[in-house]
């Protein structure tokens, strides 16, 4: 990850795209902090810029308030940055077909809570699977229904 931030911070720097430049540039710095304390894997170093991510958001719905757009644009425009840089998460479509492959049976637990939670756990161990909760929930809600 801190590899492509960087990759990514130089392109910034030859396009002159201070907004680029300047969120790469606190997400790299959020990593490296965290790194020197201790190593950190690629899934924490991206929970970091997902962290930044919500963060901007949050900050965007008190700015939406106040109708300060100016400061809106620039927070959406640098979400759009760390996403790009971010690994695309799974759809709906390959964690239903996850779930068909796997023959997770989400239908005879108790909840739908326990539902999430065993197709979660199953998730966390396959290899290169980026997921997003809510998708998850909202694929077993659908299957549970």
């Amino acid at each position: 990850m801190e590899q492509i931030l960087k990759a990514e911070i130089n392109k910034a720097l030859k396009l002159k795209d201070e907004i680029k430049k300047d969120i790469l540039r606190l997400a790299l710095g959020e990593i490296q902090l965290k790194q020197s304390s201790a190593n950190i894997s690629s899934a924490d170093q991206q929970a970091i810029i997902r962290k930044i991510i919500k963060s901007n958001q949050e900050t965007i719905a008190k700015l939406n308030e106040s109708n300060r757009s100016a400061e809106t644009a620039i927070l959406l425009k640098e979400i759009e940055i760390l996403k790009e840089v971010l690994p695309t998460s799974w759809d709906s479509a390959k964690i239903h077909q996850f779930i068909n492959d796997k023959n997770i049976d989400v239908l005879s637990t108790k909840n739908e809570g326990q539902a999430i939670g065993l197709v979660m756990k199953a998730l966390k161990i396959e290899p290169g699977a980026v997921i997003d909760p809510a998708v998850v929930k909202a694929v077993v809600v659908e299957l549970r229904s």
